[in-house]
């Protein structure tokens, strides 16, 4: 079980300033090589409209004409079920496919969310030596299609590093991208920095930082999240 925190703010190569609050509770279980995940979300945007959802799962539409104005609920449900395909612990590499699926149960009509089913496939893979860790994700994302938008299917992905500084203090960064999912929007391109530390036998604690580096992503962002093993 885990929950947490994430913020994030910007512009999203608009005048005007979104603020989105993303605090989710998580529940996972994993068998051998399986690996299955549910999330329910408590969301709180507060912007022109350019942000729809958070999370990982939102969309950055063109800019708005809009005031600025708040919302705030359940976000979107996502679930994932996860499979090992290749773990080798001679060559310490480690290859996961996982299937999701975004309900679109926030509220549309404040900006929470679509209101459609979102469904994607990916392949999470990585590479161990020592202390040190290469890591890649390759995604594809098939988009719902809510009433006044075409919203197109995207890829994404990212690759990082990740260094083990004893059994219990671990630190990385990724590059993250997601083409965007509309005509006229941005790419989303963000860097993000994270550090994570075991206390004791069951429960881990992780932060991060991000910084935005293209138009589709927030300016600056920063998180936690806690983690209970059972």
């Amino acid at each position: 079980m885990s929950t947490g925190f994430d913020y994030s703010r910007g512009k999203y190569g608009g005048r005007i300033l979104t603020e989105t609050t993303y605090i989710p509770f998580t529940a996972k279980y994993e068998s051998g090589p399986w690996l299955f995940k549910f999330t329910v979300p408590w969301l709180r945007i507060t912007g022109p409209g350019t942000v729809v959802g958070g999370g990982g799962e939102g969309i950055v539409l063109p800019g708005s004409n809009a005031r600025r104005g708040s919302a705030s609920g359940q976000g979107d449900v996502v679930t994932s079920v996860g499979h090992t395909l290749i773990e080798s612990a001679e060559n310490g590499f480690v290859l996961d496919l996982v299937g999701k699926i975004k309900f679109g149960t926030a509220d549309a009509s404040r900006g929470l969310g679509t209101g459609k089913n979102d469904y994607a496939l990916q392949a999470d893979a990585m590479k161990s030596h020592g202390r040190f860790s290469a890591l890649g994700t390759l995604g594809y994302k098939k988009m719902g299609d809510p009433s006044g938008l075409d919203l197109r299917n995207v890829w994404y992905g990212s690759v990082g590093a990740a260094w083990k500084f004893s059994p219990a203090t671990s630190a990385g960064a990724l590059l993250d991208f997601k083409q965007p999912s509309v005509d006229g929007g941005n790419r989303q391109r963000e860097l993000t920095f994270y550090a994570a530390y075991r206390l004791g036998a069951t429960l881990r604690l992780q932060g991060y930082l991000v910084k935005g580096l293209a138009d589709g992503s927030p300016d600056l962002g920063i998180g936690a999240n806690l983690s209970a093993l059972f």
